[in-house]
């Protein structure tokens, strides 16, 4: 059915392209709208449509379900007031059809257009599948190997004429896969080299590779600069193990894969306090880096090639940074709670589009100095929502120290953290928040501090969540925790000394788990540390 946005939430008219005098000219573009908790586009705080995915001319969907806005303007370059004489490809028309929404105007053969002024219509619809992506006009992926092609035959296409002056434009869409292909080995994988070895984050690539940045270490010489080098682990379970292959000094903090086949990376040179985001295409070449002068730099990958990243900024402050596809900034906030000192542990993006920051809070002044786990969230236009400091549990002394964070697409956040007791001993735990920051639930085994931490941590998309913890003895095992925060069961899947990392959750519900052991899991240990990676079934079972 066909549902309709007030008029007076019309978006605000952008100002015309240049066009010649006495001509008409036709703009075309195309982004994501941010849905609310009905399936609806969201409202920003002036009344217009949210947006996850500003438009543009070329879009990629990359996730599904999505809403697509499809955003038409018809600028009068004359000198002289005329008339929207005929309409041709109008995305109202063309998209409404099948269940959508428009905001502002709407664009009607006989409209005034007044002389340099802009008729502008907006048209939201909702995009299930790819199926559905491509009946609405758009490209499947593989057939746009260039994001700026735009054939004469593909697309979407809209003419427009004014008075005796025509404009025609287009806009691409580019119809990425359902779901990504999870991978098909089983067990683990082990590599390293002859120094110690510990990977820096972990990636499911959409071809059903798995990707892991990797920190080396020299084994001739321990106190040489450490390398960087990526790992990945091919869909029937070989291990590509190049050696390091950074100059020495430049090693990986992060790595995310898109949806697109790009991953971006974040380079930090040993002893520099700067990283370096750096954005490679699915051929190889770089696309962008950026080095904004900040440091520990965590980002997340966001609908439509978006970027998230938080990072420390010496104010010393955690600035929350969006890019787009392309690495032009979206918008900037900054998180600050002066005077203490406010560091990133880690970002993510729901499908809602809002932005999960966790990370702690460093007060040098406090005797003795101690830190406090924070967990904030901003809506898909940047706008601080809201923050919350995790209290200390009763018994608690020292620092609080986060670990990981998952967000489910709902906007149900998982935080895991650990703090150290005046009994004696660590209490590691996880606790889950809704999307107001309300805690929902908290999940520790024991006061007596079962396990020394919990540093993995991911959302199911069968609901609940996967956990990696360490146990006193230097054992790993996973632990799945429902949406209502139960333990349903406990797995031993490494022996010690073994300690996890990463979890990663595939859309069949499989579990990826890595870090690093002494152990000889999968082969004979290279050196010292070597890296690990461990593939599990929705049971549990490797």
């Amino acid at each position: 059915m066909i549902r309709a946005l007030a008029a007076a939430l019309a978006l605000a008219a952008s100002v015309p392209s240049p066009a010649a005098a006495g001509g008409v000219r036709c703009e075309l573009d195309v982004g994501l709208a941010a849905p609310d908790r009905r399936g609806a586009p969201a409202l920003s705080g002036d009344g217009g449509i949210l947006m996850i995915v500003p438009p543009s001319p070329v879009l990629h969907v990359d996730g599904y379900p999505a809403l697509l806005t499809v955003r038409a303007r018809v600028a009068n370059g004359g000198s002289a007031e005329g008339r929207l004489r005929s309409l041709d490809g109008d995305p109202s028309a063309l998209l409404l059809p099948a269940g959508g929404w428009w905001a502002g105007a709407h664009l009607s053969p006989g409209d005034a257009v007044p002389a340099g002024g802009v008729l502008e219509e907006t048209v939201v619809v909702p995009v299930p599948s790819q199926a559905a992506c491509i009946a609405l006009g758009g490209d499947r992926d593989e057939a746009m190997a260039a994001p700026a092609c735009r054939s004469a035959g593909g697309g979407l296409r809209m003419l427009a004429t004014v008075g005796g002056a025509r404009g025609e434009c287009r806009a691409r869409v580019r119809c990425g896969p359902d779901a990504a292909v999870p991978p098909t080995w089983k067990g683990a994988r082990q590599f390293g080299w002859a120094g110690g070895d510990a990977p820096m984050g972990m990636a499911l690539h959409p071809a059903g590779s798995l990707l892991l940045p990797v920190w080396a270490s020299d084994g001739a010489d321990p106190s040489a600069p450490p390398r960087g080098a990526i790992v990945e682990v091919r869909p029937d379970g070989a291990v590509a193990a190049a050696a390091p292959t950074t100059p020495a000094g430049f090693t990986y903090r992060a790595l995310v894969a898109e949806a697109t086949g790009a991953t971006v990376r974040v380079e930090n040179r040993w002893g520099d306090f700067g990283d370096v985001v750096r954005r490679i295409g699915r051929d190889g070449a770089e696309v962008w880096s950026r080095a904004e002068g900040t440091a520990e730099v965590r980002l997340a990958a966001g609908p439509g090639g978006t970027l998230v990243t938080a990072a420390y900024e010496f104010g010393p402050d955690v600035l929350v940074t969006k890019y787009t596809a392309t690495g032009e900034v979206v918008w900037r906030t900054r998180l600050a709670t002066p005077p203490l000192d406010d560091r990133p542990q880690a970002v993510a993006v729901d499908g809602l589009g809002a932005v999960w920051v966790l990370g702690y809070r460093y007060d040098h002044a406090a005797p003795p100095p101690a830190s406090q786990v924070f967990l904030a969230r901003l809506d898909a236009g940047g706008t601080l929502l809201w923050t919350r400091t995790l209290p200390s549990l009763p018994g608690g002394v020292g620092d609080d120290l986060p670990a990981a964070l998952a967000v489910t697409r709902d906007g149900i956040a998982a935080v895991a953290w650990s703090e150290h007791l005046a009994t004696g001993g660590p209490r590691a735990g996880i606790a889950a928040f809704d999307a107001d920051g309300a805690p929902i639930w908290t999940w520790s085994p024991t006061l007596a501090g079962r396990y020394l931490s919990v540093n993995g941590l991911a959302a199911d998309p069968r609901g609940g969540f996967w956990a990696s913890a360490t146990t006193p003895s230097w054992e790993l095992e996973v632990v799945r925790v429902t949406s209502s925060g139960e333990e349903l069961w406990t797995r031993r899947v490494a022996p010690s000394p073994t300690q996890g990392a990463f979890v990663a959750v595939d859309g069949a519900g499989n579990a990826y788990v890595s870090g690093m052991t002494l152990a000889n899991l999968a082969a004979a240990c290279a050196g010292s540390w070597d890296v690990f990676v461990v593939r599990l079934g929705p049971d549990g079972v490797p």
